[in-house]
C-alpha cells in the first residue's frame, strides 16, 4: 500500500512536467526582433493565439540561435516571414519559459 501511495505521489508531482506545449497553428509571423543586448535570441510575435507561458504579451516565442539547428530554424522563420506564409509554431512539451519568461520554440511546421 505504501508503494502505491509513493507511486501516486510521484505521478502527481511529475504530471506538470508533461504539460502541453504552447502551439500557434496556421498563423503568419507579425514581427521578429533581434538585438545586441538579446545575445543569440530572436523574439517572435505571431498573428494568432498566444503560447502557454508567455509573460510579455507582445512576444509569443523565443528562439535561441547559437547552434546550427537554431540558425536553420531562423532561416525557415525568415523565409516564411518574407513570403507571408502561414506556419505552425510549437514550444517545448513542458513549457520552458526561458528568455524573458517567453516560451522557447521547439518546432516549426510549414503550411501550404
Amino acid at each position: 500500500m505504501k508503494k502505491i501511495r509513493s507511486f501516486a505521489l510521484a505521478c502527481v508531482l511529475l504530471c506538470p512536467v508533461f504539460a502541453f506545449s504552447g502551439t500557434i497553428e496556421n498563423a503568419t509571423i507579425k514581427r521578429l526582433e533581434m538585438s545586441k543586448s538579446q545575445e543569440n535570441w530572436v523574439l517572435i510575435d505571431m498573428d494568432g493565439s498566444k503560447s502557454d507561458c508567455t509573460v510579455l504579451a507582445s512576444w509569443d516565442f523565443a528562439l535561441k540561435t547559437d547552434t546550427d539547428y537554431g540558425k536553420q530554424m531562423l532561416s525557415l522563420l525568415m523565409s516564411a516571414y518574407i513570403a507571408g506564409k502561414k506556419v505552425t509554431l510549437i514550444g517545448y512539451s513542458s513549457p520552458v519559459c526561458g528568455y524573458l519568461g517567453i516560451e522557447e520554440l521547439d518546432k516549426i511546421r510549414t503550411v501550404k
